[in-house]
């Protein structure tokens, strides 16, 4: 193949031509980079498949005689595997040296015939390098497996243009060493038109590769180390295209909507993860990710955007954890809080992008330091037993904030979420609440200022900082942060930022996540940096689960909305949604919790937390007897006034 030297570039620095197969090529590849040199490995196949504007790839992997943990699945002696890419790398450091590791290709015509609308190119070696003795599967020879699928497949090798559909049946493709490569298209959707006809200016629809991918190359994207097409930083309206491409790949579980636009007119697009996109399912929590708040914090938006992608394809292979994890909650990802900012960032680039270049939207205000400053009137409230949750915001603040910061805070008042996280750069730190010191500067040092919620809080950060590969280990970016996390405050104080607004303006318990040392890393970091979050992305997801939860129905088992429950010890009270659920995170415990709302007598009970699932605790409140006097709180409205005073703000990472 013409550009065959430069995946092998990829597989052997060195450059020297061995006389080996590209499947022995590959294999010591993997052995030299993950060290696992005595345990043996049968190269058999890789599927690679595109989205309209990123590329995922799947193997199955199947091993014998060993126990593992991969992803979150039950330690299994004895599992098939149908992982991400970006699986494969922990599943090789956790395979001891007497087991072996097979690539199977069992499955796949059936696979390929059940991806309707995707674009899938498979590599496969010849039989020589399957295997075929040790194998409880019995694996088709390479001719007949290609005879098989292209028996399973319609349509030609066409490609019209974009006012027309783009069919391929599959085209057997003999390239060097032995490899035979094919590609197949099933009949696509209007929304891949335009990708058909770019497709035709790097490969011909005749199934002749003129872009020189081979085998090799596929090896690396395998562990995702080349900084391949899917890892690349993306713009504005690759972004967008990105976010459509995976609701038309999963049409039936996401949804996406706009919450507002920038200063410069870019829409603020969420993409929402459902059963039931569209509608909150009452007991089934909400929960959100926000990246890219600062513009030049640049691997939040990446994440997201991967994270996405990957729950869409690992829903739709059966992975039974992201399935579970969609049908219960209602995922929210929002890429980009600040797409202006970003704009002005990516013309710097990576190598160039200064400290504050792009950090703030259009106007250059620091979206984190805009939010109304509840933290003031909240210590006030402490010291005379005020009010300690859904504070009221201050008069005329929508004409205090930037568009974006407005935009959310609509959002997170039209929508009931429980957990959430902002993702942030230049740092490697779960932050937790609160970010504002409740004492002075002293000498330049702020002191720890927990909430009420401080030890559910130190369990949401280290859920994150231990499932990321070395958050937790302390000593990142120069600094040293204990298991990997930190009080913000303790940190460096700072005013009006989203995470304590969260907490005190609503039901949803939020950190921040710094999650690399570089603001704007090189597009070649984005592989490896994806790998040390991809688990503690979904970890932290699950969170949203544990507590408690239920229903507040009237004596009719009519559901009350806006019901307060409290919980004995935890001066942090929640409400209930408009369809009468509510959600309290809690760690493992016993707890009394009262359930109270105006105009009925509260209900007490009491409750034991496993370390599980919610335990669902449901109240049914009778109406208050006229003239009794239950001595409820009546706390001012959410537009009420708030003048307490708003010292300083900082900068810093957050």
């Amino acid at each position: 193949m013409k550009n065959q030297s430069r995946g092998l570039s990829v597989i052997l620095p060195n450059n020297k031509e061995l006389s080996m197969t590209v499947g022995e090529k590959v294999i010591l590849y993997l052995k030299v980079q993950y060290f696992v040199e005595n345990v043996e490995l049968i190269f058999n196949y890789v599927s690679h498949f595109y989205f309209p504007v990123s590329v995922m790839v799947f193997v199955a992997l199947q091993g014998r005689n060993f126990d593992i943990r991969a992803d979150g699945l039950h330690n299994q002696k004895l599992g098939l595997y149908s992982l991400s890419v970006l699986h494969a790398k922990n599943l090789l450091q956790h395979i001891s040296n007497s087991h072996r590791l097979h690539l199977n290709t069992k499955s796949l015509a059936m696979r390929l015939k059940n991806r309707n609308g995707t674009h899938r190119e498979m590599y496969i070696t010849d039989g020589a390098d399957l295997d075929m003795e040790d194998s409880d599967d019995e694996l088709p020879p390479l001719k007949l497996l290609i005879d098989n699928i292209q028996k399973q497949t319609i349509g030609t090798t066409e490609c019209r243009n974009a006012e027309g559909t783009c069919n391929f049946k599959v085209a057997s493709i003999d390239t060097a060493e032995n490899v035979s490569c094919f590609r197949m298209m099933a009949e696509r959707d209007p929304v891949y038109e335009n990708r058909c006809a770019k497709d035709q200016e790097s490969t011909s629809c005749d199934g002749e590769y003129k872009s020189g991918t081979s085998l090799i190359w596929i090896g690396a994207l395998l562990l995702g180390l080349t900084g391949a097409s899917d890892f690349q930083h993306h713009g504005y309206e690759e972004m967008v295209r990105a976010l459509f491409a995976i609701q038309s790949e999963c049409p039936y579980i996401t949804r996406i909507y706009s919450i507002g636009r920038s200063i410069e007119g870019r829409h603020l697009y969420v993409l929402e993860f459902s059963d039931r996109p569209g509608i909150h399912e009452a007991l089934e929590p909400e929960f959100k990710y926000v990246g890219n708040m600062h513009g030049n914090e640049v691997l939040g938006r990446e994440l997201l955007i991967y994270l996405a992608q990957f729950l869409c394809e690992e829903y739709r292979a059966g992975n039974e954890r992201i399935t579970h994890l969609i049908h219960d909650t209602r995922i929210h990802i929002l890429p980009s809080m600040n797409p202006d900012g970003y704009e002005v960032a990516a013309r710097q680039g990576p190598e160039f992008n200064g400290y504050l270049v792009g950090r703030g939207n259009a106007k250059e205000v620091d979206l984190n330091r805009n939010f109304p400053d509840l933290n003031a009137l909240m210590y006030y409230y402490e010291k005379h037993n005020g009010q300690n949750h859904h504070l009221p915001l201050p008069d005329n603040w929508e004409l205090q904030v930037e568009p974006e910061t407005l935009a959310v805070i609509k959002w997170m008042q039209n929508y009931n979420f429980i957990l959430s996280a902002n993702l942030h750069g230049g740092a490697v730190v779960a932050n937790y609440p609160f970010d504002k010191s409740r004492e002075p500067r002293l000498r330049g040092k702020t002191s720890y200022s927990a909430t009420a919620d401080d030890k559910i809080f130190k369990k949401l950060a280290k859920t994150y900082s231990y499932a990321h590969s070395w958050m937790h280990k302390g000593w990142n970016c120069g600094d040293y942060f204990d298991e990997g996390i930190t009080n913000g405050a303790s940190w460096y104080s700072l005013s009006k930022g989203m995470q304590d607004f969260n907490y005190l303006h609503t039901n949803c318990f939020e950190i921040t996540l710094e999650l690399s040392c570089d603001k704007f890393p090189p597009a070649t970091a984005l592989a490896s940096e994806w790998l040390a979050n991809r688990e503690a992305l979904v970890s932290y997801m699950e969170q949203v689960h544990h507590g408690i939860k239920g229903m507040v129905y009237d004596e009719n088992n009519n559901p009350i909305s806006n019901a307060i429950i409290s919980v004995a010890g935890i001066n942090h009270d929640v409400t209930s949604g408009t369809d009468g659920d509510y959600f309290r995170l809690l760690l493992p415990g016993t707890y009394t919790v009262t359930a109270s709302a105006l105009g009925y007598q509260p209900f007490t009970s009491t409750v034991t937390v496993g370390p599980a699932e919610a335990v669902q605790l449901h109240f049914y409140l009778k109406v208050q007897p006229k003239g009794t006097n239950l001595n409820i709180k009546a706390y001012p409205n959410k537009k009420g006034s708030s003048t307490a005073k708003i010292p300083p703000t900082n900068l810093g990472p957050r």
